[in-house]
């Protein structure tokens, strides 16, 4: 028995419908490579993160987004290697985009096979954390710091304290912790409101 007329249509069409899907991802950088790692395919959102038109691009090797110390030791071809091997590749890294400037990336690589098990390249996600990283790097600063005069606060206090003092047990040494007062300080307060407190405050972390 043939097999019915309608099915590869119902194909094609599919086909074209994720790559349509694919193509219009503006958050992911999608694409293709050939297992030597050249590009062969390029989405919307991979020009939106890494600055290249797909003219630009198609057939040069992925290589060209890693810094030149990582190409010298051969990351790319690295993680290439480790997804073939494993299956799937993750990482976090600096990536370049095309006008030089870098970018914090999460970094997937899955192998491809066709229907014959055959390798035949490897489909690439790369999402710029950029953002995601400076707000993490700006919470956590914050979570051991004063927000006005930014010195560390009583976490990172009692932090260095327990530091110092077992480094102190170990060798014999003595640790010592000196604390200063502002007289009249809530009179400036007062009489003179908050802001300029905060002022006073500010000022004085600096000296």
């Amino acid at each position: 028995m043939e097999p019915s007329s309608g099915i590869t249509p119902v194909i094609e069409r599919q086909d074209r419908q994720f790559r349509l899907l694919v193509e219009g991802i503006t958050d992911y950088a999608i694409y293709m490579l050939s297992p030597n790692g050249m590009i062969v395919s390029w989405n919307t959102g991979a020009e939106r993160a890494k600055g290249y038109r797909s003219d630009e691009i198609l057939g040069r090797h992925f290589s060209i987004f890693y810094r030149e110390e990582d190409r010298q030791a051969g990351v790319p071809e690295t993680a290439l290697h480790a997804a073939l091997v494993d299956g799937r590749f993750e990482a976090f890294g600096w990536r370049v985009r095309k006008d030089g400037t870098e970018f914090w990336a999460d970094i997937v690589i899955t192998p491809v096979f066709d229907a014959k098990r055959r390798h035949v390249g490897f489909a690439k996600i790369t999402r710029d954390r950029t953002e995601h990283n400076r707000v993490m790097q700006q919470m956590a600063h914050l979570a051991r710091h004063d927000v006005l005069t930014g010195l560390p606060n009583r976490l990172a206090l009692a932090s260095c304290l327990d530091d110092a003092l077992s480094r102190a047990q170990g060798d014999g040494g003595v640790v010592a912790v000196v604390t200063f007062d502002l007289d009249g300080f809530k009179v400036i307060n007062d009489l003179q409101g908050h802001d300029a407190g905060d002022m006073l405050l500010s000022a004085i972390a600096f000296l």
